[in-house]
């Protein structure tokens, strides 16, 4: 029967089959290395979006630099002139160079009209240089913010800048401010009424300015550690600094001398102002330089980024093009090898899920055996956690007694002193009271923190009885009520009925008086003036009620609510808000309803009040009724 079969295929035939099967191959894998090749080609278009993006942000930032470098160039120029008409001059030769050298860079940076105001103003009123003087200013002020100057994101370039730039001119305009004040308070002292106020004002701006140029200087010497690159500004404004004190010294030497001559002084700080607007200048010509030149280092440096990005981009286009024909080639002689390898896969596929069975078996023993280690470890971590509180609760507990002990004998006594003043100086008429009642304010307080470390600290049993809580709770709330600000209303709804709960009366009240303490500060302070409320009709509400197995005690206010960041920290300890205080109060609150065997549950909503809960169980009392 196969002989018969194989007959008809043998000889020319069966070879025919043969070529066939090896063209299909072949094909299958021209096919298969056409779509790697694609996928690889494919690949190239983030890279080409991604390179084309970040050229593009390059020159957006070559330009931005540019602009900020025509800046430059048009206050460089301006500066001159700015400079000759604080002295009262005009200078042909600056207005010149600006005519010359300013005008390309106020034509881009679209400053022509402020730009030829500077001369008109010149040829309309040649003798007076006021406008000029504030026009120029104006015009650098200008093309800072024109020319992106005071948008640079460098630390040492935007600092340089606003040196040289910004308060550079407001120094020129501070010492002609002097000047003017000199002339102004000379006139006055001739008419026999000197006043120094406004010389004085005027030392001071020009002070400040001189200050705040000083320390943009510094911060950019601190952007880039170049201290070298300013040692001449810094000079500069050290020499001008020094000539302004000593006229400063002179000025306070003579205000209330009769013989002081201020005119002769005026005469003096005007034949100083040549050398101080020179050193002016020379501190804004060394950092207008260093700002050029890191201006110029920062566009060469895009520069060169642009033209390595272009090659890198360049460069991973042709090696992923050569990749692709490299993978198609290859994938053309590892078709056969995986075809020839797939039949040993198969085999091991099969001993890997075997051995995959065995493996899983294992896992599974070994991840029992780390939930049980996991379970013993935290159990462990979870005792060594209580034996390490206990101990330090322990402690905190020993240090509190002997705080307690060694400070409340002190304020005894300083509180039976504070009586005895009070009785001897009642009705004297001395003015003592307010003093005598901060004391006594400060004794309650000092009393008060005490307290609430004696509670948080204390760890033994607290000793409760039964008794009626509703009607306790109501003595407590009108007791605290005398002391809280009459502009609070309190409201006690009782809904236990009489009934008796287990309670340390002298623990609880505190924990109460605590939590309407912190209500009534929250809303209003500790002042009377409404007008400083952060709560209008500010409301405490105390209400009781049995909720299952506990009674529960409930202190609501409408303040402003618990901000959920202080939410979740309001139970550690020392933690407060508060610019006094321990940070104690609600975890002494929380440790006496722990004590008492019950919990805190804190209910907030910012700008809707805070509600406090303590739940006391009455389990106790009925396991003994019963």
């Amino acid at each position: 029967m196969i002989a018969d079969w194989l007959k008809p295929m043998s000889g020319g035939q069966f070879l025919r089959i043969g070529r066939c099967w090896f063209m299909v191959n072949l094909l299958a894998s021209r096919i298969a290395g056409l779509k790697l090749s694609s996928i690889v080609v494919a690949l190239l278009i983030p890279i080409a979006v991604l390179a084309y993006f970040l050229n593009n942000e390059l020159e957006s930032r070559t330009q931005f630099t540019e602009k900020e470098l025509q800046g430059v160039a048009l206050v460089r120029a301006i500066k001159p002139v700015l400079m000759a008409a604080a002295k009262g001059q005009v200078d042909p030769v600056a207005l010149g160079a600006l005519e010359a050298q300013g005008a390309e860079p106020a034509r881009q940076l679209g400053l022509q009209e402020p730009f030829s105001t500077l001369f008109v103003q010149i040829k309309s009123s040649p003798d007076n240089l006021l406008p000029l003087f504030k026009s120029a200013k104006a015009l650098i002020a200008t093309t800072s913010e024109r020319s992106n100057l005071v948008l640079d994101p460098e630390t040492e370039t935007y600092n340089a800048m606003s040196a040289a730039v910004v308060h550079a001119p407001d120094i020129v305009a501070g010492l002609k401010d002097l000047q003017n004040a000199i002339d102004r308070a000379s006139a006055d002292q001739n008419n026999g009424k000197p006043d120094f106020s406004f010389v004085f004002a005027a030392v001071g701006r020009l002070e400040y300015s001189i200050e705040l140029a000083a320390r943009k200087i510094a911060i950019a010497i601190e952007a880039n550690n170049s201290g070298a690159a300013y040692a001449g500004a810094l000079k500069d404004l050290e020499a001008l600094s020094g000539v302004l004190k000593g006229h400063l010294k002179r000025l306070h030497e003579g205000q209330g001398n009769a013989a002081y001559n201020l005119a002769q002084h005026g005469m003096q700080i005007n034949s100083d102002a040549a050398s101080m607007f020179n050193s002016i200048d020379a501190f804004a010509q060394g950092t207008m330089l260093r700002l050029e030149q890191l201006l110029v280092a920062r566009n060469d440096a895009l520069a060169s980024r642009i033209h390595k990005t272009f090659l890198v981009s360049l460069g991973s286009i042709i090696l992923s093009l050569a990749a692709a024909v490299q993978m198609f080639k290859s994938t053309l002689r590892r078709l056969d090898d995986l075809e020839t390898s797939n039949a040993s896969a198969e085999g091991a596929r099969h001993d890997a899920e075997e051995m995959n069975v065995r493996l899983s078996e294992i896992n599974a023993d070994i991840i029992h055996l780390n939930q049980e280690l996991g379970d013993k470890v935290r159990r462990l971590k979870d005792a060594q956690d209580e034996l390490l509180k206990k101990g330090r609760m322990e402690q905190l507990g020993q240090l509190t007694a002997t705080v307690a002990h060694e400070l409340r004998n002190p304020l005894g006594a300083v509180r039976t002193s504070a009586f005895l003043l009070e009785r001897k100086t009642k009705g004297k008429g001395l003015g003592v009271e307010p003093q005598l009642q901060r004391i006594n304010n400060g004794i309650i307080r000092c009393d008060a923190i005490i307290t609430q470390l004696l509670d948080f600290s204390r760890t033994k049993q607290i000793a409760a009885a039964p008794a009626d809580l509703d009607d306790w709770l109501v003595k407590t709330v009108e007791e605290e009520a005398r002391r809280l600000p009459s502009s609070i209303t309190i409201e006690c709804i009782l809904g236990l009925d009489a009934r008796d709960v287990p309670f340390d009366p002298a623990r609880l009240q505190r924990a109460v008086i605590n939590l309407i303490s912190n209500a009534s500060e929250a809303m209003v302070g500790t002042g009377e003036d409404v007008a400083k409320f952060t709560t209008p009709n500010p409301k405490v509400t105390i209400s009781s009620k049995v909720d299952g197995e506990f009674a529960v005690i409930s202190v609501e206010d409408n303040g402003p609510g618990i901000a959920p960041e202080i939410l979740k920290k309001i139970r550690e300890p020392l933690f407060t808000t508060k610019s006094f205080g321990t940070g104690l109060g609600i975890p002494a609150v929380e440790q006496i309803v722990v004590q008492h065997g019950g919990r805190l549950d804190i209910h907030t909503k910012p700008g809707e009040g805070a509600l406090f809960q303590l739940y006391l169980p009455v389990a106790k009392l009925n396991e003994e009724a019963a």
